[in-house]
């Protein structure tokens, strides 16, 4: 079996209902999705590259599969590494993966994951299932 095969079955689809998202395959979630921050690390000894850089906690969120009329937690957490300012409570898109460091703020970090823009509303077939204004 060549090495084209071999990543090809190690990468897996996810279907929800027609909907196909791209599995990781060593961490099993979308190298891009939502999350909650809910809360932050401080680290006085880090890495050069690393310093000045906000690390935030955040916990990823997924459609209900079945009212798809709301976001549920996962219940796990992934500490991401925030440039754009993301505060506790608010709903972000995370990179994760090599693409992490694919922005010029994060190129040269040694990093897994990336708050990439902070939520302003998620629509699923044509409902709203999160609107930060209605949130605040």
């Amino acid at each position: 079996m060549d090495r084209s095969q071999t990543s090809q079955e190690s990468d897996r689809l996810l279907s929800s209902r027609g909907n196909l998202q791209f599995i990781h395959p060593h961490f099993e979630f979308p190298s891009m999705f939502l999350a909650r921050v809910t809360g932050s690390i401080v680290s006085t000894q880090k890495v050069a590259s690393m310093k000045g850089h906000k690390l935030l906690v955040v916990e990823p969120y997924r459609l209900d599969t079945d009212s798809r009329e709301r976001l549920l937690t996962t219940g796990r957490t992934f500490i991401a590494v925030d440039t754009l300012g993301a505060g506790e409570g608010d709903l972000v898109l995370v990179c994760q993966g090599s693409s992490a460091r694919l922005t010029p703020e994060t190129k040269t970090l040694p990093i897994d994951a990336v708050v990439t823009g902070i939520v302003d509303s998620v629509h699923v077939e044509k409902k709203s299932v999160y609107c930060r204004k209605e949130e605040g």
